[in-house]
């Protein structure tokens, strides 16, 4: 659906264009308080693992595979908020991968996690990014975006002021475009 323009009202509306969003505030707006890693991963794709009826067995088996391979250190039960911000993080990333998006829009997909957990999560997006998703990061950590990033715009007053090459760029000229 991506490949024509989307009208996109809703979290559904996004989920069926291909199009997911991390937020940069998961404490408050991306995992579910009080709830198991479990539900925390599997609440975007309900549908597949439940098609009609209740199949704990596929849920499971999900969730297993989930965990393993992004290397959360947790458990499927434990209580997100008990987990690590990295491991809350990489939850947060196995719900939208299992969704199979093409558009990945993280906000800050670093913001309170460890260095370990830092380059587990870029090596999630350059998995993402080999296998032909568009990943488009947001942040305030300069050397991540130029790390990171195929191409790099910087805004400034809600407007992009300049396109940069991030392999050509340094930190000062991103600030300099970026502050008044």
């Amino acid at each position: 659906m991506l490949g024509k323009l989307a009208k996109i009202n809703s979290p559904r509306d996004s989920l069926a264009a291909g199009l997911v969003y991390l937020t940069e505030d998961r404490q408050h707006f991306g995992i579910l308080q009080g709830r198991g890693l479990r539900e925390n991963i599997t609440i975007a794709r309900l549908p597949l693992i439940f098609p009609g009826w209740l199949a704990l067995g596929r849920e499971h088996e999900t969730v297993s595979q989930m965990i393993s391979r992004l290397a959360i250190r947790g458990y499927a039960t434990q209580p997100i908020q008990t987990l690590s911000g990295g491991n809350q993080q990489k939850g947060l990333l196995a719900r939208w991968m299992l969704t199979q998006a093409r558009v990945f829009l993280l906000d800050e997909p670093t913001r309170g996690i460890d260095v370990n957990a830092k380059e587990e999560v870029f090596g999630l997006m350059q998995e993402l990014a080999s296998r032909g998703a568009a990943i488009l990061m947001v942040s305030s950590e300069i050397p991540e975006l130029l790390r990171m990033c195929d191409r790099l715009l910087v805004m400034r007053d809600n407007r992009i002021v300049r396109e940069l090459d991030p392999g050509a760029s340094t930190r000062e000229e991103v600030l300099r475009w970026a502050l008044p």
